[in-house]
């Protein structure tokens, strides 16, 4: 009788035992949906900010470089106020750039959206790749094949492609290797795809990965917020992951980062519906 009494004991302890872990496990993914859901907030914020300062911003400079422009037009070559002119017009040409970046992360910029091969994409910026990367980084392509089209502009996928592949760069300085893969995936997993703010379904992922001195936790959180940069002074805006992950949720994207400081190297992970998914607003021809 003893030995039934403490075999049912052993068996309810098991049982508290595994929901405790359940539990925890529970807590543990509520506590990063939270982080998940403050981060968005938080992007969101600073987009609407930004974008309305950049809005008003940007035409202060047309304004500027307007009354420049006619003053150059009173001005020859030698004229002493020549020169200074031209400066003027080129910062505000600097300004102006600055400015279009911001109303692009605060998606106050309209894009052409076109049906695109990703993949031909990033052929074509391969070979410039080749000629911006050091040599003695080592760049692989894995194409998918059968990968399914995506509805985007195309000077906004080099964008994305050149700010990552640069970033990756400048983690490798003693060299290393740095890995192009695209792919068909399915997202399920419930968990995963409201982390990313992502219905379930077929997505079009990219992959960029690095092998270089990875990325700290600390810093993963801040990485797509504007101006933010551990690049030395002069050496970065800080606006280049904010441009991209403006660009991917413009497309009803989401982009993901993970990194091993430790171990080294980071990927970052983005996801495309591809071209006729609901709520796609493609126009104009397809391009192969």
């Amino acid at each position: 009788m003893e030995i039934a009494a403490q075999e049912q004991l052993e068996r309810e302890i098991a049982r508290l035992h595994n929901e405790i872990r359940i539990l925890r496990s529970e807590l543990k993914d509520r506590h990063e949906l939270e982080e998940q859901l403050y981060q968005a907030q938080k992007m969101e914020a600073l987009a609407a900010l930004s974008g309305g300062i950049a809005h008003d911003f940007n035409n202060i400079l047309h304004c500027i470089l307007g009354y420049t422009e006619l003053a150059l037009l009173e001005k020859s070559k030698g004229s002493p106020d020549y020169d200074l002119l031209k400066q003027i017009e080129s910062m505000v040409q600097k300004g102006k750039y600055l400015a279009e970046q911001l109303l692009a992360f605060g998606r106050k910029m309209d894009a052409q959206l076109d049906v695109l091969d990703l993949n031909q994409i990033i052929k074509d910026m391969e070979k410039i790749l080749r000629r911006t990367i050091p040599r003695m980084i080592d760049i692989e392509l894995k194409l998918d094949d059968n990968l399914k089209k995506v509805a985007a502009d195309a000077g906004q996928c080099e964008q994305i492609l050149m700010n990552l592949c640069i970033n990756a760069k400048d983690s490798m300085p003693d060299g290393g290797k740095l890995t192009l893969k695209t792919e068909n995936v399915r997202l399920k997993d419930q968990l995963v795809t409201v982390q990313m703010n992502l219905p379930p379904g077929d997505y079009i992922c990219l992959t960029v990965t690095d092998t270089g001195h990875g990325i700290s936790m600390d810093t993963l959180k801040h990485i797509y917020e504007p101006f933010f940069t551990t690049k030395e002074k002069g050496k970065g805006t800080g606006l280049g992951l904010s441009m991209v992950y403006a660009i991917v949720k413009n497309y009803n994207g989401a982009i993901e980062c993970s990194s091993d400081p430790g171990a080294g190297g980071t990927t970052f992970r983005i996801y495309f519906p591809p071209a006729g998914a609901a709520g796609d607003s493609a126009q104009g021809g397809s391009r192969q």
